[in-house]
C-alpha cells in the first residue's frame, strides 16, 4: 500500500527548509530527484488529505526540490512545484516508516515542520533588515522569536 499525503503549507524558501530540518533532526538534500517511499503509488487511500486530489500520481516518488531525510527513517519528504512556482511537501504516510516521519514532524498534517519553516523564513526576513533574532522555546514547546535592532 502506499498512502501519499501532502502538506498545506507553500515553500517558497528551501534555505529555510534547510534550517527548519536541522531543528528536527534531519537534513535537506537538495540534489535528490527521487524520494524514498513504499515504491508505488496503488490508489488505494481517498482520504481528504490524499496527494491525488491535488497531484497527478504520476509525479509520485519525485521531488521537484530535493528531500528532508532522517536517518532513521526509509522514506523522505519530497517536494512537488505547484503552478504558481511554491512547492508543496509530500511523504507516504504508511506503515512504521511513514510513521517516523509523521512522529518526527508533529502529526499526520507536519505542523512541526510548518513551525519550524515559519520560524526559519521570519528568522531569514529579519537578518536581511538589520536585526538579531533571539530563539527561545515557550512552556507548551511554542517557538518565540524576539529580533532587536
Amino acid at each position: 500500500m502506499s498512502h501519499i499525503a501532502d502538506c498545506d503549507i507553500e515553500i517558497r524558501d528551501f534555505k529555510a527548509v534547510e534550517a527548519a530540518a536541522k531543528a528536527l533532526g534531519g537534513e535537506y538534500l537538495p540534489n535528490e530527484t527521487k524520494i524514498r517511499y513504499y515504491g508505488r503509488f496503488l490508489d488505494d487511500w481517498k482520504d481528504n488529505r490524499a496527494a491525488r486530489n491535488r497531484f497527478d500520481p504520476s509525479r509520485f516518488g519525485q521531488t521537484d526540490a530535493g528531500v528532508i531525510r532522517f536517518k532513521d527513517s526509509g522514506y523522505d519528504v519530497g517536494f512537488l512545484k505547484n503552478d504558481d512556482g511554491s512547492y508543496t511537501p509530500y511523504y507516504d504516510t504508511w506503515g512504521s516508516e511513514g510513521a517516523k516521519i509523521s512522529q518526527k514532524l508533529g502529526g499526520m498534517q507536519l505542523p512541526k515542520l510548518k513551525d519550524e519553516y515559519a520560524a526559519a523564513v521570519a528568522i531569514r526576513a529579519a537578518a536581511r533588515k538589520g536585526f538579531r533574532v533571539v530563539r527561545s522555546t515557550g512552556p507548551k514547546g511554542e517557538i518565540i522569536l524576539k529580533a532587536r535592532a
